[in-house]
């Protein structure tokens, strides 16, 4: 048994684990070398998956940049998760705007000059719908990114302690080899 724990990433480990989880573990010792502690990483996460799952298609990716801006967290990280659930944002799409239509359902569309047609008339609507979504995501949004907060800071705290010795013993294994 090696001193480095279930979360060792030495050489003759990685044959043994599956892809996604060798890059996994790979891009969380990047994050954790890089200077992100296990509270801001929790952070990002949080942030740039709730953010990432907002209901307006060419917002998220400016959002990210002020919260990581605000909150000082590391811009590439939070972009990484912001683009990581991409798909997740459009499978939500439809129903964070039926939410929306419940949640607010007699809320008024935007006026619309009756002489403008029938592109208008959609236009209106849409622009309605998304704005009762965005309201939907704005009410689950806070409980959301401290549901994932409290689930990823115990699990990056346990993944930061393995991966800071091993990183020590890569650092003193490297300065004998030189």
């Amino acid at each position: 048994m090696n001193n480095n724990g279930p979360f060792n990433l030495t050489n003759a480990d990685d044959n043994r684990r599956s892809l996604p989880l060798r890059l996994f573990l790979r891009l969380l010792d990047n994050f954790l070398k890089g200077g992100l502690s296990p509270r801001k990483l929790a952070l990002t996460l949080a942030l740039g998956s709730v953010i990432g799952i907002l209901p307006v298609l060419w917002g998220t990716t400016l959002l990210c940049v002020l919260a990581a801006a605000l909150f000082r967290l590391n811009q590439v990280s939070i972009q990484a998760v912001n683009y990581l659930v991409y798909p997740i944002q459009l499978a939500l799409f439809i129903p964070f705007l039926r939410m929306g239509e419940r949640f607010f359902p007699g809320a008024p569309g935007m006026t619309v000059n009756a002489h403008g047609g029938p592109i208008y008339a959609f236009l209106a609507r849409a622009g309605s719908s998304n704005i009762k979504a965005v309201g939907a995501w704005t009410i689950i949004a806070l409980p959301l990114a401290l549901v994932l907060y409290g689930i990823s800071l115990p699990l990056f705290r346990s993944f930061s302690l393995p991966l800071a010795s091993l990183t020590k013993a890569r650092a003193a294994h490297n300065c004998n080899e030189e």
